[in-house]
Order: structure tokens, then sequence, then C-alpha cells
């Protein structure tokens, strides 16, 4: 009876040290991002999380643009939803998503950014706001183990509107920034951690 209690107590010790484990494991983000360009950054970083069928992939950057790219120093972040809508297991290590579609927020630090007109300008003297943007992308992906890269042809309402104000100088493809991208798999991605093994060679 003692030893049974005593295998009793060594499992609920060992349940209730797993479950604040398994509380933290589920806030780890399941990738680590790298990017340049695509409107959010010159260089961005950040983490991101992904559904267990990988389809949909949520991710927070902090873009950062030099002062000699941008003419003034800029620091920003963004919040990015993306849909694989197209995508195909080549092999049980190598997934390829043909087309993504994405949605993403950004918002940039610094005095002279604002969400509404400044009380020194008169109404909607700008259009828009220079703090906060909207943008769409398409794009795709591609991952091998643990590693994946992407790319992201994308527009934001700041590029619509100022194509639209500023027509007659502007081309159609100023209307979109390309950004390319590295993932990495903290832990390995969903689809992955059940993979099958191929065949052996005969």
């Amino acid at each position: 009876m003692r030893l049974l209690l005593l295998v009793l107590a060594a499992i609920g010790s060992q349940m209730a040290i797993s479950q604040p484990q398994q509380k933290i494991s589920r806030l780890l983000p399941d990738h680590v991002n790298l990017q340049f360009a695509g409107a959010i950054g010159f260089v961005s970083a950040g983490v991101g999380y992904e559904t267990k069928n990988h389809r949909l992939q949520g991710d927070f950057f902090y873009g950062y643009v030099p002062e000699s790219v941008g003419g003034v120093e800029i620091h920003s972040v963004t919040a990015k939803m993306t849909w694989a809508a197209i995508t195909r297991q080549v092999r049980p290590d190598l997934r390829v998503d043909w087309l993504t579609t994405g949605v993403f927020l950004n918002y940039v630090f610094g005095k002279q950014y604002f969400l509404f007109d400044p009380e020194e300008y008169p109404f909607s003297y700008y259009g828009f706001p220079t703090a906060a943007n909207v943008g769409i992308s398409l794009g795709g992906q591609a991952f091998y183990h643990k590693l994946g890269v992407y790319y992201e042809l994308g527009t934001t309402d700041r590029y619509v509107m100022s194509f639209i104000q500023n027509s007659g100088s502007l081309s159609f493809a100023d209307l979109f920034n390309l950004g390319l991208g590295v993932k990495y798999s903290l832990l390995g991605h969903h689809w992955q951690r059940h993979k099958k093994k191929l065949p052996e060679a005969r």
C-alpha cells in the first residue's frame, strides 16, 4: 500500500511539472524570420506561429531602415497573416507552397509620423496616415527540413494612394514592393513531426 502511494505521488508530481511546461511550450514560436525589404523595413526580424496543417501562419516583425537608405532612421513593427493557398508535399522533408496570400499591418515609430492629420495641416492634407499602413501580398515559399525561403510581392494603402494622386509621375510597377526572406523552424514544422520515412532504395 505504501509503495502504491509513493508511485501515485511520483506520477502526480510529474504531471504537475509537465503541465506548466506544456503551457510554456505552446507560447514558444514555431519559427524565426529574417526578411529583406517587402514594405516592412529594409531588414526585418521576427517570430511566427503556424497551424498544424501549416496553411495559416502568423508573424510579428521588427523592421529597421538605416538613414543611409531611407534618408532618416526608421523603426517599425509589423503583424502579418499568411495563407498557403496552393501547397504540395513533394517529399516528407520538402514542402512547396506555390501560392501564398497575406495581409499585414505596419506601424512606424517617431514623432514625425501620425495616425491622423496634425492640427497645423488642413483636414486630409496627406490623405492617409503616415504612422500605420495596411498591405496585401502574393508570393510563394519552400521548406526543406527546418529551413524555409520565401518571396512576397505586395502593396500597401500608402502606395495605392500615392499612385492615384501621382499617376502621371508613377508607373504601375511603383505600386509593388518585393520582399525576400528565410524562416527557420525551432522545433520542426508540424507537418514534419509526423512525417513518414521514404521507402528505401532497392
